[in-house]
């Protein structure tokens, strides 16, 4: 059986990971989380004999949740790894808190709140809104790391492109019309 040492198991990535190890595999899981963090636990609803499947290979059910503890998993350059984009919106939430209104406590957010019965909603698309894009589900990443520490003959040292969906800004606004019944 492997040892796995998860560290961050309350951050929004690590947990779909420990979601994956815990339902999947037979693997001896230590979590390491930040002392400072907030944890919770509660069971997972899974079913009966994957129940039985974990208790048997003498695993604890939980589900980790924590407040505000992430951990980036960085290249040697300091760049976000499995989620190359956080570096971008961890820029983008420092600049927003350092914005001045914000500073002189004029304003709690940069984001105005949508009035309710609002018909029209406008998007920002930055570059073409008919390219498609690639958009990667957490819970598909987190069962590519799970195969790959399962089979590291197979997986090791590939490229990480694991794509739940390609769809253009265009196609994902036309459905969110559909569904939201706004324009």
């Amino acid at each position: 059986m492997t040892k796995i040492a998860l560290f961050g198991s309350t951050g929004q990535i690590c947990r779909a990971i420990l979601l994956a190890l815990l339902t999947t595999t037979p693997h001896e899981i230590a979590s390491i989380d930040q002392p400072s963090s907030e944890n919770k636990a509660k069971e997972i609803d899974v079913c009966e004999e994957e129940k039985k499947r974990l208790k048997t290979a003498g695993i604890n059910i939980l589900e980790a949740v924590g407040y505000g503890m992430h951990l980036l998993h960085t290249d040697e350059n300091g760049r976000g790894v499995l989620h190359p984009t956080w570096n971008i919106k961890e820029d983008g939430n420092r600049k927003a808190l350092h914005h001045p209104p914000i500073s002189a406590g004029q304003r709690a957010s940069l984001v105005s709140l949508d009035p309710a019965g609002r018909a029209v909603y406008t998007l920002h698309i930055l570059g073409d809104a008919d390219a498609a894009v690639d958009f990667t589900h957490i819970d598909n990443l987190a069962a590519f790391v799970v195969f790959t520490i399962d089979s590291p003959d197979v997986a090791g040292n590939k490229s990480l492109n694991i794509v739940s969906d390609r769809i253009s800004y265009n196609e994902l606004t036309t459905l969110l019309e559909k569904y939201s019944k706004k324009k």
